[in-house]
């Protein structure tokens, strides 16, 4: 009798215990972890999803995690999860705040308060959205669309730098605009046909105007 308690209660003190994870197992979802100056068996660690929809987030050495020995047994043992530590202090302590960090700089965070999301990737680093052949990517100074269409439904969009447009550009409500600060003249390279309108300088329509020759009568209309 005295050699089962003493048995149980060898179990209920190795069923959870604190370590530190060691190293990783390459190629495999395992990690050794140290307890108590001894290292572990290769085990696997606990995750959100594990099925047709499964997530990665593999702990890293230094870590501390929480350890489940079904039984005592260490052979069955498994990463629960990970508690913060003085070397790695928790990135917030504001309970309205979800934040992660990573090693490289990148944060990920959502504040509920200010009902605010932030996203913070490094210089070099990029942020891509996929789906199907279309892709956005934001790069540091640059952001690539790759989609067949862009459609804008709102009343006005603004560029504060120059647009290029490298194909046929379309406008059905007419186009306006200035010189700029700079003070130089518009230029278009190439022909421009009008059909059904008129091209007004100052005033002026290209072929409505007349000329009048010395003292004589005003000439024709401009003809093609």
């Amino acid at each position: 009798m005295m050699q089962d308690i003493g048995e149980l209660q060898r179990q209920i003190s190795q069923l959870l215990r604190i370590g530190t994870v060691v190293q990783l197992v390459a190629g495999t979802d395992t990690a050794v972890v140290e307890i108590g100056g001894v290292q572990s068996d290769p085990m696997q660690w606990a995750t959100i999803r594990a099925g047709t929809d499964a997530d990665w987030w593999a702990p890293s050495p230094g870590e501390q995690v929480l350890v489940f020995a079904p039984y005592g047994d260490m052979a069955q043992a498994i990463i629960l999860f990970s508690l913060y530590q003085d070397a790695y202090a928790a990135p917030t302590t504001d309970p309205n705040v979800r934040r992660r960090t990573y090693s490289d700089g990148a944060v990920e965070q959502y504040d509920k308060s200010a009902h605010a999301y932030l996203l913070q990737i490094p210089s070099g680093g990029s942020f891509t959205v996929e789906v199907g052949g279309s892709s956005m990517t934001l790069t540091d100074g640059k952001l690539a669309l790759k989609v067949s269409q862009i459609e804008h439904d709102g009343d006005q969009a603004t560029f504060m730098g120059a647009a290029t447009v490298t194909k046929l550009l379309t406008w059905m409500a007419g186009v306006s605009g200035a010189a700029g600060n700079s003070g130089g003249a518009n230029a278009i390279v190439g022909g421009v046909n009008v059909t059904g309108g008129d091209v007004n300088v100052d005033g002026i329509g290209v072929k409505s105007h007349h000329h009048t020759e010395h003292d004589g009568p005003p000439t024709s209309a401009a003809e093609a």
